[in-house]
């Protein structure tokens, strides 16, 4: 069975694990927050659904690179999550959106208690601060730069462990069944990622994390790491390293930093990468971003131990949440022979919540590569409006 029937199967099995008798027994629920619910009255099974719809529209300042301007569907996801009891659970994720579609989380698992899971699958690896979170949760509609040298969503087996302020996890990885425009390098990796929580109450946090990433290339594989200036509507790429052939593995290692005192939050996350080639010498990538954001309305976001990431915002009144960030990133791919170019953004967004997972979003970047990939400097100017719908 290749991969595109096993999710396939797996999402038949989500549905079709519900069955008429035992939905004639069942309790219904919808809300905007938690999606549609569908349990047996006995608490035995449980099906969510969750759904989410971006359309964006951004609008570019060209320097030297021409940048034309967009309107397109980012995001078209539906996602079907499937628990039995307190111990096995499955979820799988479909993007039909125009950026990167495919599957996304396709993975079974089994929790043995509170502490801990173990997950087998397509899924989130334990990467990093930005990468933890979701991308529907994110100050910002895009990622940082440095996430250029991340993993991804990669296919493979996990373990987690949690405590009330610790998260631990750790998995054996193969390649990313996405089309994400990702490093896609062949091969295996080993992956960890600690986080931990000090001051974890419920106005206040203070978190710090590290992750690492050995990956053992298959004979003959490349790299490429490269990167769309935080907007993704975009597909010029103003550094990018071309193909590095004769990769024989990489050394990955992230460390991040956050404080949320309140309605304000600061993060802070830096990222490496070492690419080992066999017939030429070694090279390292670098990136890092520092975001602040406030949110005027008095809420604040949500903080998973577990992951060592942060949710998204529920607003407490009935016209929604404001807020305000900002955010400084750079991504260096200049090494040795390679120049990838260095690409440093400032954003400012505004968001406006109506739901946990609905919100109007207006980011500005300022975007200054020095030099770009044909080491040229130019600095563009990008706005993007985002309707974001999501239950």
């Amino acid at each position: 069975m290749n991969r595109e029937s096993f999710c396939w199967l797996l999402l038949l099995v989500a549905v079709g694990g519900v069955s008429p008798q035992c939905a004639g027994a069942a309790e219904t629920k919808f809300d905007l927050e938690r999606g549609l619910r569908v349990s047996s009255d006995d608490k035995r099974w449980q099906l969510d659904v969750d759904a989410r719809v971006d359309g964006d529209a951004a609008r570019f300042k060209s320097d030297v690179t021409p940048l034309p301007d967009q309107k397109l569907l980012r995001h078209a996801r539906l996602g079907l999550a499937l628990g039995f009891g307190r111990h096995v659970s499955a979820r799988v994720d479909r993007e039909f959106g125009k950026v990167s579609p495919g599957w996304k989380n396709v993975w079974l698992q089994y929790r043995f208690n509170d502490r801990f899971a173990l997950r087998a699958g397509s899924q989130a690896v334990p990467f990093g601060l930005d990468e933890a979170a979701g991308s529907d949760t994110l100050m910002f509609t895009e990622r940082a730069l440095g996430n250029a040298l991340a993993p991804g969503i990669l296919e493979g087996v996990m373990l987690r462990a949690q405590g009330a302020h610790w998260g631990a996890s750790a998995g054996l990885f193969g390649n990313d069944i996405s089309n994400d425009d990702t490093r896609k390098m062949d091969g295996r990796s080993a992956i960890a990622r600690l986080a931990f929580a000090p001051i974890n109450e419920e106005r206040t946090t203070f978190h710090l994390g590290a992750s690492i990433e050995y990956r053992d290339a298959n004979t003959g594989a490349s790299v490429r790491y490269r990167s769309r200036p935080e907007i993704e509507e975009s597909s010029v790429r103003l550094v990018d390293t071309g193909t590095l052939a004769a990769v024989s593995r990489l050394l990955t290692a992230e460390a991040d930093m956050a404080w949320a005192p309140g309605a304000f939050t600061l993060q802070i996350e830096a990222v490496r990468s070492t690419v080992k080639r066999d017939l030429a010498g070694d090279l390292t990538f670098q990136g890092a971003n520092a975001a602040v954001s406030f949110v005027f309305t008095g809420e604040r976001r949500s903080y998973r131990v577990g992951t060592g990431s942060f949710g998204s915002i529920k607003p407490r009144h009935k016209w929604g949440a404001i807020e305000l960030a900002a955010r400084v990133s750079r991504l260096d791919l200049e090494d040795g022979t390679v120049s990838g170019g260095v690409e440093d953004n400032v954003t400012v967004a505004l968001n406006w919540y109506w739901t946990r997972g609905s919100r109007l979003a207006i980011d500005y970047v300022k975007i200054h590569a020095s030099p770009n990939r044909n080491g040229i400097d130019e600095s563009p100017d990008a706005l993007l409006l985002r309707l974001q719908l999501g239950f």
